[in-house]
């Protein structure tokens, strides 16, 4: 029990921690030079991951069972007949990959909070740039009768343009009305686009996908081949079964505005003899559509202050960090974005024929709600099934509810798909230890990982055996705050490297990576598939979040994962004891100079994904349907 005239620093910076006597727990930091008087919440919440987890998923429970003149959250965000728009919001999708990154601190203060139960001090100081955290702990300082203090540290801004800076000070209504304006002009080109050959389309199946990840060579040649979908579509067009795709248009360098976006719906289909229909979902706009999404994002934002003390009290210390998450959701951006999705699907999948197969990309995103909400509204067949077209994550919390959630009580329930796509064991295992019912669990192939039934790793290992340079495969992340701090971390261990190394990049489709910005690393940018990248390397490097760093452990490659140290352990590697994780340069090139020490990797595709490229289980899923197979068949 430690005496009550002690006090303890809470160091919140990537800068080291000045040594001195007091305690101190490193708010964003793996690594403490003396147990003694340093503790690492990061450490802390990997060793109570299991109980932090379930906390966070019951206070997002409860804040929707809220109740407010006898009526829960849920309740008052009814927008149609048994359906909430409560599933919609940010708080319910749980994105701390990206888009409500203050999670990580949320479980971060649940685990200090914890660990302080067990000790006695009597004063806090916060050594910290974020405002929201200080406002948070002050708050559970107060709880428990600790004195709290903020050192404020000076925070560094991203430069940004004087309109941006203009339009972050508008107030969140403004915003949205921005934002809807400016969407709605930009994505005019697609309106219309597809929408007859949907209305008269012969097909009982309907893939929702996103106008992007396209194969550009195929693309040019009018042929739809997706890097999501992979062989599945080619397969369904062989055996002759007719399909329809909705799809969702996101700028990229093969289609990088709208007017492109449409000319490739209308290349897909003028196809000749093509079995395929498509259309984007802003295809579907209407003045209709517009009228209505106005409408209810109106009656959210009337409904946000009425909502607000009940959320900030059942939020208690976490609030802070749920506030800005809560605003944007009722009345932002957010709101008016899933709003408008919400109708467009609705426009969309109601002027379809009965469907006896429905299958889209899951990630459970709102929009993603609001779909399943339209399509069994609609009438269509219960095969609606989510499709997790990569890999599961044990801290991607957008996969995971509260075990309560999964209750069917027909009452604004959380909307969920018929059956989930489970493309491998390690996702099955996540699914079912997260509380997801085993009989909505159906085992596919993982489309996205057939290439590893090609893979040869004995042969590969002889090429790279008499090979005269070491090689390292540098695999980017999708956002470019996590490419630029893998990079940088790799800058900085050069001054400790001991070997000579070749060092291959390959960004990832959505942030660049300019050689020029690293002088002194000798590296090549490829854009080459990463399947054929894995044959020239001896060890691969990779970010905290990327699913590339699956295809390299299955192919047997030795795997280097940067842990973000202000984040939580999102790689899909977490937990696997042949792959190493770092946080530091000096511990990147500790294991780059003793690559022949890092554990060979056992791995093999198919213990982790379903391998097969004849898709039994696809087909089973798409053409006798799901709901007649036996639980042994759905579970596989």
């Amino acid at each position: 029990m430690m005496s009550k005239q002690h006090s303890l620093v809470i160091w919140d910076s990537n800068e080291r921690c000045q040594s001195n006597n007091k305690h101190k727990v490193l708010w964003c930091s793996y690594n403490i030079n003396n147990p003694r008087v340093e503790t690492s919440i990061p450490q802390l919440v990997e060793d109570s991951a299991d109980e932090l987890k379930l906390q966070y998923l019951s206070l997002v429970y409860k804040l929707g069972e809220e109740k407010i003149n006898n009526k829960r959250i849920v309740d008052h965000l009814e927008i149609k007949s048994d359906f909430s728009y409560w599933w919609m919001t940010l708080l319910t999708e749980k994105c701390n990959y990206s888009k409500s990154p203050q999670i990580d601190n949320i479980i971060k203060l649940m685990a200090l909070r914890s660990w302080l139960e067990d000790l006695s001090y009597s004063n806090i100081v916060l050594v910290s740039s974020n405002t929201v955290l200080a406002e948070s702990m002050k708050l559970m300082s107060t709880g428990l009768n600790i004195k709290f203090k903020w050192q404020k540290k000076k925070k560094y801004f991203k430069k940004e343009s004087f309109i941006r800076y203009l339009y972050k000070l508008l107030p969140q209504a403004v915003r949205a009305l921005i934002w809807l304006f400016h969407h709605t002009v930009s994505q005019w080109p697609l309106k219309g686009i597809g929408v007859e050959e949907w209305k008269k389309t012969e097909a009982t199946t309907t893939f929702v996908s996103y106008l992007f990840n396209l194969v550009p060579s195929s693309a040019k040649n009018g042929e739809f081949n997706s890097r999501y979908w992979t062989f599945l579509p080619k397969y369904l067009t062989d055996k002759m079964i007719n399909t329809n795709w909705l799809h969702f248009y996101i700028k990229s360098e093969l289609l990088p505005n709208a007017k492109d976006a449409a000319k490739q719906i209308i290349c897909f289909n003028n196809q000749k003899d093509s079995l395929q229909v498509h259309a984007t979902l802003f295809s579907f706009f209407s003045v209709n559509v517009l009228k209505n999404t106005i409408n209810d994002w109106i009656f959210l934002t009337r409904k946000c202050s009425v909502l607000r003390p009940a959320i900030e009290k059942q939020s208690g210390a976490y609030w802070p960090l749920i506030k800005h998450d809560y605003l944007v959701s009722i009345k932002g951006v957010v709101a008016i974005r899933n709003l408008l999705y919400f109708h467009l699907f609705r426009e969309a999948i109601s002027v379809l024929p009965t469907q006896q197969n429905g299958a889209y990309l899951q990630e459970n995103q709102g929009w993603e709600f609001g779909f399943i909400y339209a399509w069994q509204s609609a009438g269509h067949k219960k095969n609606l099934v989510g499709v997790p077209h990569s890999t599961i994550r044990y801290w991607d919390l957008r996969f995971f509810f509260d075990k309560r959630s999964y209750i069917r009580l027909k009452n604004k329930d959380l909307p969920l798909p018929d059956f989930v796509g489970v493309n491998g064991n390690i996702a099955k295992k996540l699914y079912l230890n997260g509380g997801y019912p085993k009989d909505m669990l159906h085992g596919v192939e993982a489309l996205r990982y057939l290439h590893l039934l090609s893979v040869n790793n004995e042969n590969i290992f002889i090429q790279r055996k008499f090979a005269s340079k070491l090689s390292v495969l540098i695999l980017g992340e999708y956002l470019s705050r996590d490419t630029a701090m893998q990079m940088q971390l790799l800058y900085s261990s050069i001054g400790f490297l001991e070997k000579s190394f070749d060092f291959l990049v390959k960004p990832h489709p959505c942030c660049s990576i300019y050689a020029k910005d690293y002088p002194n690393l000798k590296m090549k940018i490829t854009m080459e598939p990463i399947f054929k990248l894995l044959d020239y390397c001896d060890v691969v490097y990779t970010g905290r979040y990327t699913s590339a760093a699956v295809d390299a452990y299955c192919m047997g490659k030795k795997v280097i994962t940067v842990l973000d140290q202000n984040s939580l352990n999102l790689s899909p590697l977490r937990g696997f004891s042949d792959v190493s994780f770092i946080s530091t340069a000096k511990e990147l090139a500790d294991a780059l100079n003793n690559m022949e020490n890092i554990k060979n990797v056992n791995g093999q595709g198919d213990n982790y994904f379903h391998l097969d490229k004849h898709l039994p289980r696809w087909r089973k899923l798409l053409s006798d349907g799901a709901n007649e197979a036996t639980v042994s068949d759905v579970v596989t």
